[in-house]
């Protein structure tokens, strides 16, 4: 069973130099495993920066080239209204609750339309743990995805839409993506690639010391394997998504969806064993429903 040991929430104020201002830091005992950026910031809430056990720093944020492009971010099109891009006919991710907790935080977003309407609700917890002293450290991204009473949200988007992270410069064009599949997947567009799976991982220097970042997709998720998405090319990016490029998804008022995404990271280069043996506990870790409620 995975414990996450003493994770303490931090809110004191941070120098610029540090974190952006109101970013919260999540650590793991004097640890920092994760910050995360309240929203929208201007468009969404998301984890500003990903830490490996040793404080090595994975993911970008606000990329010159790509704005919209936030560490590790959630966004797809609901009801035709783009919440992926960041222009003025885009969506937004409206915090209207935001709580800390022992292992990280919680949140509710009201995803409107430029309107003002509100086309989704999501309740999001993002939440840190090391489960090892010599493994990984862990973020574990759970949300519900409601429709507004009377009015049903339908998902689309493009092939990369989902869960995903821009990593850092010193990544780009230089690591290697594999998964739990051992298949490369289908060609999207240039060297883009969607493969099913339930992990994809990806291995590269992070200034100057060797990372692996996999993406874990809880097996109960609709439509797992989970369609991954990956770039190696022109800069490196990964995503899990609900393949609403090829199959649109409507939630219907009073059925939501509920989905469960991890992020393991690892100082130095590691196969596929290791991350397959990290995923199998990180499964074997999730708190069974009536647990989950009562919290």
């Amino acid at each position: 069973m995975v414990r996450s040991g003493l994770v303490v929430v931090v809110l004191a104020a941070l120098s610029a130099s540090s974190w952006a201002a109101d970013a919260v830091p999540v650590r793991c005992g004097d640890k920092t495993i994760f910050t995360y950026m309240q929203g929208p910031a201007p468009f969404k809430s998301y984890v500003q920066s990903l830490y490996t056990p040793s404080g090595v720093n994975v993911i970008r944020d606000h990329v010159a080239d790509h704005i919209h492009h936030h560490g590790l971010m959630f966004a797809l099109t609901v009801n035709d209204t783009d919440f992926w891009s960041e222009i003025d006919k885009c969506g937004r991710e409206v915090s209207t609750s935001f709580k800390t907790r022992d292992d990280g935080v919680a949140e509710m977003l009201d995803w409107t339309a430029p309107d003002g309407k509100v086309v989704l609700k999501e309740r999001r917890s993002v939440r840190a743990a090391l489960p090892k002293p010599d493994g990984p450290a862990v973020v574990t991204w759970k949300m519900k995805l409601e429709a507004p009473e009377g009015a049903p949200a339908k998902l689309t988007g493009s092939h990369y839409a989902g869960l995903g992270m821009r990593f850092q410069e010193s990544m780009d064009k230089i690591g290697d993506f594999f998964n739990s599949s051992g298949q490369p997947g289908e060609i999207v567009r240039g060297e883009e690639h969607n493969v099913p799976a339930n992990w994809c991982a990806y291995t590269a220097p992070c200034e100057g010391k060797p990372v692996t970042v996999a993406l874990f997709s809880d097996p109960t998720n609709l439509r797992h394997p989970t369609m991954f998405f990956t770039m190696p090319v022109g800069f490196a990016y990964q995503s899990a998504t609900l393949n609403v490029y090829r199959e649109p998804l409507t939630i219907e008022p009073g059925k939501p969806l509920a989905l469960r995404y991890g992020v393991a990271l690892w100082d130095g280069k590691v196969g596929a064993d290791q991350v397959e043996a990290a995923y199998k506990e990180w499964v074997a870790a999730r708190k069974p429903a009536k647990e989950e409620a009562s919290k």
